[in-house]
């Protein structure tokens, strides 16, 4: 199904719930039911196949014929059975008791009671920034569920006890009464069907390519019909845990979790990968989120993370609604403040002697699978550090070499002053873009308006950077708008900018892979940040590049790149690729392709990568 297909579908279905909740969950209980008539009607025609070459066996009619209609119910048979029995895997996470965690259980007991909810027959902790709760069937797809909530222990480090108890009581309100039954049960068919195409794709038979061109046209209309359902779910959540706690304290547990988990991934987590410098052996990271996450964020951080988040709008790749959509329903006057910071952490819920050996525990098993990523790592940055100390050394320096020093020096430490380097490639070089990119960045924060200034210059010397410059200055003038005449001109700009940015992304898509390309233009320090890049890759097996010129931006360095992945079908080296795109240490765009769908890496002027 294409993308604005589903899109249109799930906004029928949202259209749909709004207009009338109880005919539009009948109607998606009956859809529901669709795919397992599917299954059943496999079985049953299996059963009856099956029968007949009995009936016809036991009154002496066996021909070797009926090999072939046994082998089809069987088949049949065999494919239903497996769909029926498909088993969820239970979520990771190490089990806690009730004596090792009597806060916890005992809140937990308070919200079931409170919400006459069932019992929750295992409760997980695990290393994640988040908390979750799922049902696992019995038998397959069939039997009474059991309740597994997993709580992370990131969380409990960032958030104080009655927030951290209200995030926990809006996931024990996805279980409430009977909507909270069926939508957990839609949730459980959802996933099953989705499994059971995965497990399809690698069965060559004649019933497996029946069900899967079945599943094919069903799976994605019922994630689309059921997905209004999943999202009105979220809020009703999110209700039980303002019931229980209040309003106030579920709007802060939302905003602070929010905000830390941007710190986190922008923050944290290169910080704690930049240890590697000085630590040859990884270092796990429980112990520095327990102090860090305690702390607040620097104010003008959390102000962005929280800007950011009240302007994103809710996708239709996630069932959960959008930040400023989960606080408005809970209060209507909701306003876009930060929040008071948790006073302490929600680690009481736990016994200290429990909380200790967590941390240790996933300290271990994180240096465990980052071992060999770790060690590639320690190599860049001890690389990146040799190639700065060498261009420090040098008397005279290019404006190139000035802006190189510049980016090795924040990828080391992103606080180093950095205005340095780029004022020195500016006064050799006026108008050098990069030079300019670097510096307005660097004075985003301390000189706004020399930022701009230089956006503004940046934006004259020619196209090729004209929707950078104006995407950075409409940044700088949205926070705060204090100039609305100048922002109107600059949004203007960018989206000129933007229709042309457009036509060159068209043209390096449509146009042939090989057509208007040429070498590598890349600098033995680019094309061995590179190669690093893709070692980390374990399935990559072999890579090519070349540049590729666009109509529309024919000075704009573009790349093709070329992979063999040997042991991937299609959809994981899509994924593969797309991962690639958003990470590749290139110095413009570029498209990925692969051996396997038809390149050959033989042809000028791609040129091979010592990957392996």
């Amino acid at each position: 199904m294409e993308l604005a297909d589903f899109q249109h579908l799930v906004r029928v279905s949202e259209q749909d719930c709004a207009a009338d909740a109880k005919r539009y969950r009948r109607a998606v209980a009956w859809f529901s039911s669709l795919g397992y008539l599917w299954v059943l009607g496999c079985a049953v025609l299996g059963l009856a196949l099956l029968a007949l070459v009995w009936q016809r066996y036991s009154s002496g009619h066996g021909r070797w014929t009926l090999i072939f209609v046994v082998l089809a119910g069987g088949s049949l048979l065999l494919t239903s059975v497996q769909a029926l029995w498909l088993r969820l895997q239970p979520p990771p996470g190490e089990p806690i008791s009730p004596e090792q965690a009597p806060e916890l259980f005992e809140g937990l007991e308070r919200i079931r009671k409170a919400i006459k909810g069932p019992r929750i027959h295992r409760v997980l902790v695990n290393a994640e920034f988040n908390a979750s709760i799922v049902q696992i069937p019995r038998w397959g797809l069939l039997g009474r569920p059991e309740n597994h909530l997993v709580i992370g222990l990131p969380l409990l480090y960032a958030l104080e006890r009655r927030r951290a108890l209200a995030v926990l009581a809006h996931e024990y309100g996805h279980l409430r009464g009977g909507h909270g039954s069926f939508s957990a049960w839609i949730y459980r068919t959802r996933m099953a069907w989705q499994r059971l195409a995965e497990r399809l794709e690698h069965d060559d038979g004649l019933v497996a390519a029946a069900s899967r061109r079945f599943f094919a046209w069903y799976a994605p209309r019922f994630v689309a019909k059921s997905f209004a359902l999943a999202r009105q779910d979220e809020y009703e959540a999110d209700k039980v845990a303002q019931k229980l706690l209040g309003a106030e304290v579920m709007e802060a547990a939302l905003k602070e979790i929010e905000i830390k988990g941007a710190w986190l991934a922008s923050e944290f987590w290169p910080w704690h990968w930049r240890r590697a410098q000085r630590h040859e052996q990884p270092k796990g990271p429980m112990h520095a989120l327990k102090r860090k996450l305690h702390e607040p964020p620097e104010p003008r951080f959390a102000q962005s993370a929280l800007e950011q988040a009240w302007r994103r709008l809710a996708q239709v790749d996630d069932t959960h609604p959008a930040l400023r959509e989960r606080i408005e329903a809970l209060q209507p006057q909701a306003l876009r403040s930060l929040p008071s910071w948790s006073r302490d952490s929600a680690l009481k819920l736990l016994t200290r002697e429990t909380a200790e050996q967590l941390a240790e525990r996933f300290d271990a098993q994180w240096q465990h699978d980052n071992a060999a990523d770790w060690k590639l790592y320690r190599q860049d940055l001890l690389r990146w550090a040799a190639r700065r100390d060498a261009l420090l050394q040098q008397h005279d320096r290019s404006p190139d070499e000035h802006v190189e020093l510049a980016r090795l020096s924040q990828r080391l430490d992103p606080e180093t002053d950095v205005r340095g380097p780029y004022f020195a490639a500016l006064a050799a070089a006026p108008d050098h873009a990069e030079a300019l990119r670097g510096l307005a960045l660097a004075l985003q924060d301390s000189d706004r308006d020399q930022s701009l200034a230089i956006a503004q210059h940046l934006y004259e010397t020619g196209p090729a950077h004209r929707w950078w410059a104006a995407r950075h200055a409409v940044g700088l003038l949205e926070h705060p708008v204090d100039d609305v005449e100048t922002l109107k001109r600059w949004r203007q700009r960018l989206a000129e900018a933007s229709a042309v940015e457009d036509e060159a992304w068209r043209d390096l898509m449509e146009s042939d892979w090989l057509q208007h390309s040429r070498p590598p233009d890349l600098s033995e320090f680019e094309t061995e940040d590179l190669v690093h890049a893709l070692r980390r890759e374990s399935a990559i097996a072999g890579a090519w590049i070349c540049c590729k010129t666009v109509k529309a931006f024919p000075w704009r360095r573009c790349y093709l790149l070329v992979l063999d992945l040997p042991h991937c079908d299609a959809a994981e080296a899509q994924q593969l690729s797309q991962q690639l795109v958003r990470h590749l240490p290139l110095p413009g765009p570029c498209l990925i392709g692969a051996v396997q769908f038809g390149i050959d890496p033989r042809q000028a002027p791609l040129q091979a990568l010592k990957i392996r």
